[in-house]
């Protein structure tokens, strides 16, 4: 799950917490490690705007 999370940590402050913030209010997979990997994969392809 490391190399999961490493894009994540290469992010500035404000959008890492953004990006959380987005990750953890998400209604149907609220907190799952598949899905921050999800969001930051289409987050990092321009399919997710903060």
């Amino acid at each position: 799950m490391r190399f999961r999370r490493y894009p994540l940590c290469a992010l500035d402050p404000a959008r890492r917490r953004a990006l959380l913030t987005y990750w953890n209010g998400e209604r149907l997979f609220p907190a799952l490690p598949n899905f921050l990997a999800y969001v930051l994969r289409a987050y990092l392809a321009g399919r997710v705007v903060l």
